[in-house]
């Protein structure tokens, strides 16, 4: 039995990870784990349902023997978040006579310290060569030297301003014995150029000639090396570098000027290397996102870490498109912060192949020492296009990722004022303020305060938890997988044959992921997914395929998963929300280039899939549904089976209910199919439940719970080219399936439905 009486709240003694989040039989999988105690324990559990609300059913997990479990020694892993580029060591680098190194950027943090632009320097020996900006926020260019082993630096002694394109240029003459630095600020769109009578520039004249230190580190932009491994970096930049380039020699303080002009591509002769970040942009993304081009003589390219943003307007901008296929070479810039993280890079501790004929569902390997426990769930499913199940459930898993690390409770969109309540602050959120480098959800900012638009699962996620509480919605509280784990739970009690497949899956493999199976079931929350998916889904119902909506808020937000099968999720967000709004010239995902942002700016409102859309959101309290006129339709009888009162869904284990927290409405206008039988909406809605803020477009009053139609969940179904469609319009609606011991209407209805859906035979109505 775990004891916490030695660990603080809000401390955790394990945490880890996995390498993906789908394996199957045959595939193998990594666990990453750091433990602060000398040793630990693992074994795989089967998750059922993890609501510890004493009034819910108990928590149910079924210990699986396998080959990893057991007992391994702790080790202690750190995080070390930022992004930079790196370039391997080469001997052409060692500029021991002199060099000119010039780039553009644009610094957003400028004041936040030591932050290295272009380096080949090793902090912990103080050799080679560093343009930066210093403590004082100024650029400057520091040089380690062979003549006495010190190092010797240079600044402009002017500060930066954030948000503003620099031109930076930087000279170390061995032979006179000069360090000189020079720093242009660059007026912007729509016509960028050199802001005249502003050039700050410095030399520092050394005593007689001077031979500048050798050192085998790499060259790294937007950081300098601490380490060989596991993603280290000092000196970590926030904002954005454009065209940095080196040169085995001084130059000509008119040949720098001309190349520090924004319109002119920079002088050749003594070109060591000329990295262009704009290389690779097209239609169809950035063909390979970590490769930095040097377009140089030379072949020196790089690899980003850490995925900083590409696809970002750089200094030649005007403003004239935001999409970085029409003109790469405006968006040739790239934004780093010294809190992107996509990789922790821990040293694998064990790895599990799974058995063949084991069993689709809901795992974790659950971590154990004699003060804490941590989970890290994964999903077993079968070979993909191999269903074993007329059913499947499909696993948000973008939704998981977009929210992962979220940290709601303290700092969030949605705080005390919009729920009515205060936010609980759990173990898990004072855990994620104190530990930043777990890396943010894509709805943190990062420290420089743009929108964060890459989250992975290479990272230990704190809230995909079986147990996870969200920040308000009592009684119970639970957040995405754990409210997830409610339909697990009512699967299991009723006996349903079924597999689980994941969103990522469907990205990668499209329709026939869907095709063994009769009926598909969604999770409470699939808000995010990709243009494949969303098709995939289409085609589905339209060709024989059934669908249960079981949520809220769903096929709502455009996101992409890496090209490369990596488990990372890019969204951009160019619509202004409650959350942040991306900047100017950012709306295009890098992963493949199409636009970012709802689905209904382009034209794909969710109505059109699912037959309801996001309406309303912020209710806490929850309300129920009352039956309808088409509900008493002899073509819907079946789903109604059982069912003797008018209204159904009065409690539930989220917001108390089964409509609330996000719901969604039928909407002719917006897409709703015209044959659609709509069989319930909701009522009794609070205050706090607000009309969905992306279609206010100014302030209005009546947008509440007691006075606007609109917002409600509606519950709705359809017949599609030989399928169909059930929606529910409520992300609380799973928190009612276990009310009663799981006897109660609302899994009547999800039951008669799921039943007719999962048969081989015609449906009501379709005989």
């Amino acid at each position: 039995m775990t004891s916490v009486d030695d660990r603080a709240f809000g401390e955790k003694h394990v945490t880890g990870y996995c390498n993906r989040w789908a394996v199957w039989p045959g595939e193998t999988i990594e666990f990453m784990v750091n433990c602060v105690p000398t040793s630990y324990h693992a074994e795989v559990v089967r998750l059922v349902h993890g609501d510890p609300n004493p009034d819910a059913p108990p928590t149910e997990e079924h210990t699986i023997e396998t080959s990893i479990s057991g007992t391994y020694p702790g080790q202690t892993q750190e995080i070390h978040a930022g992004s930079y580029v790196e370039i391997p060591h080469n001997p052409a680098f060692d500029l021991i006579d002199g060099c000119t190194l010039l780039t553009f950027i644009n610094p957003t943090t400028p004041d936040a310290g030591h932050q290295s632009l272009l380096s080949k320097w090793d902090e912990r020996t103080q050799t080679g060569y560093d343009l930066h900006i210093d403590a004082d926020g100024s650029a400057a260019f520091r040089v380690g030297l062979q003549n006495n082993g010190e190092s010797v630096a240079v600044s402009t002694g002017t500060a930066l301003e954030a948000d503003n394109w620099y031109a930076l240029a930087a000279t170390f003459d061995g032979e006179d014995g000069r360090l000189g630095v020079w720093q242009v600020p660059i007026d912007g769109p729509p016509h960028p150029t050199l802001r005249t009578g502003t050039e700050q520039t410095e030399t520092r004249q050394l005593d007689g000639a001077a031979i500048a230190t050798v050192t085998d580190t790499p060259v790294r932009i937007a950081g300098t090396s601490l380490s060989t491994s596991h993603h280290t970096a000092e000196g970590r930049f926030n904002g954005r570098i454009e065209r940095p380039r080196v040169y085995d020699r001084v130059l000509e303080p008119s040949t720098i000027r001309t190349g520090m002009e924004p319109d002119r591509e920079g002088p050749t002769d003594g070109l060591v290397a000329a990295w262009n970040f704009a290389s690779g942009l097209s239609d169809g993304g950035i063909d390979e996102y970590d490769l930095i081009v040097d377009v140089g003589p030379n072949g020196h390219h790089g690899q980003a870490v850490q995925m900083p943003t590409r696809g970002v307007p750089g200094v030649t901008w005007t403003g004239e498109t935001e999409d970085f296929a029409r003109d790469p070479d405006q968006f040739g810039a790239i934004h780093f912060h010294d809190d992107d993280l996509v990789d922790a890079d821990w040293d694998v501790d064990f790895e599990w192949t799974i058995p063949e004929g084991f069993n689709s569902g809901v795992y974790a390997v659950k971590l154990q020492t004699n003060t804490d426990e941590y989970y890290v769930p994964f999903f077993v499913t079968p070979e993909p296009a191999t269903g074993t199940a007329p059913i499947a459930v499909l696993a948000p898993t973008a939704t998981y990722l977009a929210y992962a690390n979220y940290r709601f409770a303290d700092d969030g969109g949605g705080g005390e004022n919009a729920i009515g309540m205060a936010p609980i602050l759990d173990e898990s959120s004072v855990f994620l303020d104190a530990h930043p480098e777990y890396g943010n959800s894509l709805y943190d900012l990062h420290t420089d305060g743009h929108g964060c638009m890459y989250s992975s699962r290479l990272r230990p996620l704190i809230n995909v938890s079986p147990s996870f509480i969200w920040g308000h919605a009592p009684p119970s509280n639970l957040q995405a997988f754990a409210q997830d784990l409610y339909l697990i739970a009512w699967l299991e009690h009723r006996g349903f044959e079924y597999d689980v497949i994941t969103d990522d899956q469907l990205d990668e493999h499209g329709q026939d992921l869907l095709e063994p199976y009769n009926a598909v079931v969604t999770g409470s929350h699939p808000e995010y997914c990709s243009e494949r998916m969303l098709d995939s889904i289409a085609d589905y119902t339209q060709t024989g395929g059934r669908l249960l909506y079981l949520g809220g808020n769903g096929f709502y937000h455009a996101a992409e998963f890496h090209p490369d099968g990596k488990p990372i999720l890019e969204v951009r967000r160019p619509q202004t929300n409650m959350i942040w709004t991306g900047q100017a010239g950012e709306i295009h995902h890098a992963f493949n280039g199409e636009k970012g942002g709802m689905w209904w700016s382009r034209d794909r409102h969710p109505q059109k899939l699912t037959g309801v859309g996001f309406s309303a959101q912020w209710e806490p309290s929850g309300g129920y549904y009352r039956r309808l006129e088409d509900s008493y339709h002899e073509d819907v009888e079946f789903i109604f089976d059982g069912v003797d009162a008018e209204t159904f869904g009065r409690d539930g284990f989220i917001t108390g209910a089964a409509a609330g927290q996000e719901m969604d409405r039928y909407d002719r206008t917006l897409g709703s199919p015209e044959d659609a039988f709509v069989l319930a909406s909701s009522e009794g809605h609070s205050v706090y439940a607000r009309r969905l803020i992306d279609e206010n477009q100014s302030p209005k009053p009546f947008l509440d719970g007691p006075t606007s139609a609109a917002v409600r969940a509606d519950m709705v179904y359809f017949r599609t080219g030989g399928g169909a469609v059930f929606s529910t319009g409520s992300m609380a609606w799973l928190g009612s399936l276990p009310v009663n011991g799981f006897d109660n209407d609302v899994a009547r209805i999800t039951g008669n439905v799921l039943e007719a859906f999962a048969a081989d035979e015609p449906l009501p109505g379709n005989e």
